[in-house]
């Protein structure tokens, strides 16, 4: 977003120099005025833009924006060090110092041109502020033109030299109007720019593993899991991301899910707008409890059941992210179990595969082959093992941490599913949509978009609020 906000402006300028011309045509026109009654002008008109420019700012953005400065100057001083050290020093650096030097100078380079940027339309805004006291200030001096005489030739000469009133509303009006698109121009480069601050999650540009298990609620909310699961593989399609499910744990009425898992991944080539539109930066946000109440397929007698499932989202890990030796693993292999036709009783194609350090356990009977299984078990106890490891780190980091998976009942709920009311609640940023609830999907692609942005947002805040205080005060 920071290099997008860089690039030349397309705004256009036509005004522009008609403004400055107009800039210079003033002092004339402000000299009919008596010297108290101009400088109470402009006294007025500079008020007047204090004023204007306290719309486009309240205490907490003000506060915002001067960390913003602070850091940017620290940034720019930073790169002249380093420039500085690259220049004068390079002889008696090694390879390794001049390639991190030149790695650091690259990466603050954008936040040089950012400050750079914002210099310059703070210097353009203040030119506005000042045409628009000056012409309020010759307004406001100017006199009606003299009666023709001979004697008052020189002083038409001089009047016809002068702007009209008109000429001067208008020309205000194009400060006014070109002021706004600079301070626009310039709020989304402190965003921007905010945005670099705020701490980033490395995870967010990873695929990911999502895991959907049953809570209360006995077989509705097994029902309801299966529910999930559809509507998290639909989303994923809508968002153009590839599915792959790895595991579906049927339950006793073969209609739900106690347990179902699959992998996403961004296809290769396809363009996105970064790492938060990447499968984790997105999805993880839909970890937690989630609660439906609604009448049961199970239910005879009309009655609306409250039941939960438990959402996971791990970030995908590689084998550069976690190395599990081979000696700490155990493969068991059995006979697949369920529907299947001969196959499943005849070959030991599921497979089992635990991690004995920490006695992690996957088991996989989804694919016909052994060595298919196997790879899947694999993959997904590399990214458990490798989300403990994470929370563990969090969880020393902050106490605080509110991102816990919680234990499926339905009193720990981040997402509530009415259906009678055809609304669903997001309680952690207090959204809610409304949407046809009868479907097995649940919630459509643009819907859930549109909700898991708001939580972006929410996510945001209080990121924000983390770095720079509370934004409300």
């Amino acid at each position: 977003m920071l290099g997008t906000l860089l690039r030349p402006a397309r705004r256009a300028r036509g005004c522009h120099a008609a403004l400055r011309r107009f800039r210079g045509s003033l002092g004339t026109a402000g000299s009919r005025a008596s010297g108290r009654e101009a400088s109470g002008g402009e006294a007025s008109g500079r008020e007047a833009a204090r004023q204007g420019a306290c719309l486009f700012s309240t205490s907490a953005s003000d506060r915002i924006e001067r960390a913003v400065r602070e850091h940017l100057e620290g940034v720019v001083r930073r790169n002249d060090g380093l420039v500085e050290k690259l220049g004068g020093e390079s002889a008696g650096l090694s390879q390794e110092e001049l390639a991190a030097t030149s790695k650091e100078i690259a990466e603050l380079s954008k936040l040089v041109q950012a400050k750079t940027k914002m210099d310059n339309l703070q210097r353009e805004m203040e030119d506005l502020r000042q045409m628009m006291t000056m012409t309020m200030a010759s307004g406001e001096g100017s006199t009606p033109p003299a009666q023709s005489s001979p004697q008052n030739t020189s002083a038409s000469i001089a009047s016809t030299a002068s702007t009209t009133a008109s000429e001067t509303e208008e020309l205000a009006k194009l400060a006014a109007q070109e002021h706004e698109e600079l301070r626009v121009e310039y709020d989304a480069l402190v965003d921007a720019v905010v945005d670099d601050m705020l701490p980033r999650d490395e995870m967010d540009a990873k695929g990911c593993v999502v895991e959907v298990r049953a809570g209360t609620g006995g077989e509705e909310a097994c029902l309801f899991a299966r529910d999930l699961f559809q509507m998290y593989e639909r989303f994923c399609a809508y968002r153009g991301w590839a599915w792959e499910t790895v595991e579906q744990s049927a339950s006793a009425m073969g209609d739900g899910y106690k347990v179902a898992i699959a992998t996403v991944s961004a296809r290769k080539g396809a363009g996105h707008d970064g790492p938060r539109s990447q499968p984790y930066g997105v999805l993880k946000y839909e970890s937690g409890v989630h609660r439906v109440q609604r009448v049961p397929a199970t239910e005879s007698g009309g009655r609306i059941h409250t039941s939960a499932a438990s959402v996971t989202i791990l970030p995908e890990a590689d084998t550069l992210d976690i190395d599990i030796r081979e000696e700490d693993i155990r493969i068991d292999t059995y006979r697949s179990s369920g529907a299947g036709g001969q196959h499943v009783n005849t070959t030991n194609s599921a497979v089992r595969v635990t991690h004995v350090p920490t006695g992690t356990s996957v088991a996989i009977q989804d694919e016909r082959s052994q060595h298919k299984n196997k790879a899947k078990a694999l993959a997904v106890l590399r990214a458990r093992i490798y989300d403990a490891e994470q929370q563990r780190l969090r969880s020393e980091q902050s106490h605080a941490r509110k991102q816990q998976i919680g234990t499926g009942d339905r009193s720990q709920r981040v997402r509530t599913y009415n259906q009678p009311q055809s609304r669903v609640t997001d309680h952690r940023c207090a959204r809610s949509v409304h949407g046809d609830l009868t479907a097995t999907y649940l919630l459509d692609g643009p819907v859930l978009e549109d909700l898991v942005d708001e939580l972006q947002l929410y996510d945001r805040r209080r990121a924000i609020e983390a770095l720079f205080g509370n934004a409300s005060n």
